[in-house]
C-alpha cells in the first residue's frame, strides 16, 4: 500500500510544473557553482575535492527548498483536484497515505541530487584520467555521506514536518510563510552557532570539516546519534500529522498521539543529550587552561625509552627522563600531559612517587624538598588513546568556538593531532610525552638529546627528529644534535630518497 502511494506521489509530482523548474533550477545552480569551484581551484583557490561539507550544506538548503513547495499543499492539492472523496474512501489508513507520500516527495528530490553529483563525479574522474587542468573527483567517503545520511535523514524530516504544517494550519499560503521562516531561521542561528556545538544541530556529517585522503571518515559516533534523533523526530512529525488529518481514519488517534509525542520526546532527547555531550567536552578545554598554573619548572636534559603506536586503538609509553631541577628548592614536579594517556608507574631515583594527573597536569610530588640545580632521573610508562582535542591551550584564539560571524578561520583547522587507523600526526602540542612546566605563550624553548625507539605495524613508516635507522616497524631516532619540541607522523608511507652533496633528503607520501 505505502510503495503504490509513494508511486502515484512521484507520478503526480512529476506532472507539476513547479517540480521541473525546481529541479531545473537546483540542477544549473549545482553544475555552476561546481565548475566555479573547479576554475578557482586550478588558479590556487580552495579545492572542491574536499569541500563535500561546506558546499553539501547549500546543496541541502536549494532542495530543501524545492522541497517546500512540494509538500506545502499536500492535503488542499486533493481537495483542488476533486479526489479528495475518493482518497477518503481508499482502505490505506492516514499514516500509510503520509507515510507513502513522504517517501514519494523524498525521492522526488533526493534522485535529481543524486543525478547531479554522479554526473559531476563523473565529469571529475574522466578531468583527472585525461589530466586536464580543471576538475577533479570530491572525495568519496564525505560525497556517500552526503548522499545517504546526511541527504535522507533530513529531507525526510523537513518533509514531515510541513505535513504537520499543512494538516495544523490548512492554509497552503501560511504553510509556505512558515516552512520559509523554519528553512531560513535555523540556517541564520546555525552559521552564527560555535563550531563545537554545530554536529548536535547540522544536517551534514561533521559540518564545517572537509573530507580527507589521509583520514577518510563516513561519520562519527554523534553524527550517528544526531541521525538517529532526526529520523525519530521525522517519524513523530509524521505520526503527528496522520493522528491531526482530517480525513477519517479507522480507529481512535489516541494511540498516534501518544506515539507521536513519544517519538518527537526521543528524538528530541538524543538532540539533547548530544548537546549536553558538545558542552561537557568544550568544559574539558577550560578545565584544562584553568588547571594550567604556574610552577617551578624543571630542565630537561636527556629522553630515552620506547614509544609503541597501535593505529587508532592504543600508544604505549615508557621513557626515562633526566631533569635538572630548578634554581630553588621544590617538593613538586609539574608536567603537561595528555589527559587520555593513562600513567602506569612512576618512579623517581628508581623508587616510586606519589603523584596526581588530573586536566592535563601531572603532578609528581616528594617525600621532602629537592634541592635547587639537582639532577634527577623520572621512569614513567604511560598508554591509552590520545585525546586529540587537547592543545593549544595557551592560544589567543579557540578554533572550537569560532562561529561564522569570525569567517572562515576554522579552516585552518580545529584539531591539534591525529590518531586514525590510516594515520597517526603526534603533534609536539598533543602533549603525549610528559612536557616540564604547562604550556604557557612566551615560554623559552627546552633543548635536550633524544633516544627514542617507535614500535609501528610493519608495513608502517615514521617520520621524526632526525635520520631514521631500523626497518619492519621498529625504529630508533637519536639524533646527534639536541632537539626541542617534536612529532612523530606514522603511515603506510611510500617513501623516495636520495643523497645530494652528503645531505640525505626523504619524501614520504601516503598512498
Amino acid at each position: 500500500m505505502i510503495r503504490a502511494i509513494a508511486v502515484a506521489e512521484m507520478r503526480t509530482a512529476r506532472r507539476l510544473a513547479r517540480t521541473w523548474v525546481f529541479v531545473a533550477f537546483t540542477v544549473l545552480f549545482g553544475l555552476g557553482f561546481v565548475a566555479t569551484a573547479w576554475f578557482e581551484s586550478a588558479d590556487g583557490g580552495q579545492s572542491p575535492r574536499f569541500a563535500a561539507s561546506a558546499s553539501g550544506v547549500l546543496a541541502l538548503v536549494v532542495f530543501q527548498f524545492a522541497l517546500l513547495f512540494l509538500a506545502f499543499d499536500v492535503r488542499s492539492r486533493d481537495r483542488r483536484e476533486r479526489v479528495v472523496d475518493v482518497l477518503d474512501t481508499k482502505p490505506a489508513s492516514n499514516l500509510e497515505m503520509l507515510g507513502g507520500r513522504l517517501i514519494g516527495l523524498v525521492a522526488i528530490v533526493w534522485l535529481p541530487m543524486l543525478a547531479l553529483l554522479g554526473a559531476v563525479q563523473a565529469a571529475g574522474l574522466f578531468a583527472q584520467w585525461q589530466g586536464w587542468r580543471y576538475g577533479e573527483p570530491m572525495e568519496p567517503y564525505s560525497l556517500t555521506a552526503l548522499l545517504t545520511i546526511d541527504a535522507v535523514p533530513i529531507f525526510a524530516a523537513w518533509c514531515a514536518l510541513l505535513f504537520l504544517l499543512a494538516v495544523v494550519l490548512r492554509n497552503r499560503l501560511l504553510v509556505a510563510v512558515v516552512g520559509l521562516g523554519l528553512l531560513v531561521g535555523p540556517g541564520w542561528l546555525l552559521a552564527d552557532m560555535p563550531y563545537y556545538m554545530r554536529p548536535a544541530f547540522a544536517g551534514i556529517v561533521t559540518p564545517g570539516k572537509f573530507g580527507s585522503d589521509l583520514v577518510s571518515t563516513f561519520a562519527t559516533a554523534q553524527d550517528w546519534i544526531q541521525r538517529t534523533g532526526l529520523l525519530a523526530l521525522a517519524t513523530g512529525f509524521l505520526v503527528l500529522a496522520a493522528a491531526w488529518h482530517p480525513r477519517k481514519d479507522r480507529g481512535s488517534a489516541r494511540p498516534l498521539w501518544l506515539a507521536g509525542s513519544g517519538l518527537c520526546a526521543a528524538g528530541a532527547g538524543l538532540i539533547a543529550a548530544l548537546v549536553w555531550q558538545l558542552s561537557a567536552q568544550q568544559g574539558d578545554r577550560d578545565a584544562w587552561r584553568a588547571a594550567m598554573r604556574a610552577a617551578p619548572v624543571a630542565d630537561l636534559a636527556h629522553v630515552e625509552g620506547v614509544v609503541e603506536i597501535e593505529p587508532g586503538d592504543r600508544l604505549s609509553i615508557d621513557v626515562v627522563y633526566q631533569l635538572v631541577l630548578p634554581d630553588a628548592p621544590t617538593s613538586e614536579l609539574v608536567f603537561a600531559l595528555n589527559p587520555g594517556l593513562v600513567i602506569e608507574t612512576l618512579r623517581v631515583d628508581d623508587a616510586p612517587a606519589p603523584f596526581r594527573h588530573v586536566h592535563g597536569v601531572l603532578s609528581v610530588q616528594g617525600e621532602e624538598d629537592w634541592t635547587a640545580g639537582t639532577t634527577l632521573t623520572l621512569s614513567i610508562a604511560l598508554s591509552g588513546k590520545p585525546d586529540t582535542t587537547f592543545g593549544y591551550l595557551d592560544s589567543e584564539l579557540d578554533p572550537r568556538e569560532l562561529s561564522g560571524a569570525t569567517g572562515s578561520l576554522y579552516l585552518l583547522g580545529t584539531e591539534p593531532g591525529l590518531f586514525h587507523d590510516d594515520y597517526v600526526a603526534l603533534m609536539p602540542t598533543l602533549r603525549w610525552l610528559p612536557a616540564p612546566g604547562v604550556p604557557r605563550e612566551g615560554e623559552p624553548r627546552d633543548f635536550y638529546t633524544l633516544d627514542l625507539e617507535v614500535v609501528t605495524p610493519a608495513d608502517w613508516l615514521v617520520a621524526g627528529p632526525g635520520r631514521r635507522e631500523g626497518n619492519a616497524g621498529r625504529y630508533r631516532f637519536r639524533p646527534r644534535a639536541p632537539v626541542t619540541d617534536f612529532g612523530l607522523f606514522a603511515s603506510a608511507f611510500s617513501r623516495q630518497a636520495t643523497t645530494a652533496h652528503g645531505v640525505s633528503l626523504e619524501l614520504l607520501a601516503s598512498p
